[in-house]
């Protein structure tokens, strides 16, 4: 069933994008410019991740192999490895290693780093909100309680 068939994938997204757009790499300063100028790109997809095209391949295969394998390890090497915007990207939809190429490293570094910490923001909220759906639950049923009341003022939550 192919379940163990391999424990990572390893997206090289410089010729994922060189496939999946059907330009070269070695050719494509010729006429990238003019693409982002005419509004058809947004970026350069070498540098950035083209989220609706490449990305959605990457996508969809790391959640068919999570699913097959959830042991899964799913990394990325390109130069998209390095860009903040691709790394926010690929943290989203649960990548785990970004690899890229010396000179981009700092940056990667910084941007996982912020990637991380929204991660733990996101976290740190929802269990907020949990506790805090919880904590009026748990004030509700006391007020009905002590007080006897048919209704709830609103004044005691979050006025």
């Amino acid at each position: 069933d192919g379940r163990k068939l391999c424990n990572f994938f390893s997206y090289g997204t410089n010729d994922l994008t060189q496939m999946t757009m059907g330009i070269s790499r070695d050719d494509s300063s010729a006429f990238i410019p003019k693409y982002m100028e005419a509004g058809i790109l947004t970026d350069d997809p070498f540098n950035s991740i083209d989220e609706e095209g490449v990305g959605f391949l990457v996508k969809k295969s790391a959640i068919e192999g999570k699913a097959a394998n959830q042991q899964l390890s799913l990394s990325v090497c390109g130069e998209q490895g390095g860009d903040p915007k691709s790394i926010k990207f690929f943290d989203q939809i649960g990548l785990d290693y970004v690899s890229c190429s010396p000179f981009r490293v700092p940056i990667a570094r910084l941007a996982v780093g912020q990637a991380a910490a929204r991660r733990f923001q996101k976290h740190q909220r929802e269990e907020r909100l949990h506790h805090q759906e919880f904590d009026d639950a748990a004030l509700l049923s006391k007020v009905f309680h002590y007080c006897k009341v048919d209704t709830l003022p609103l004044w005691p939550f979050g006025h």
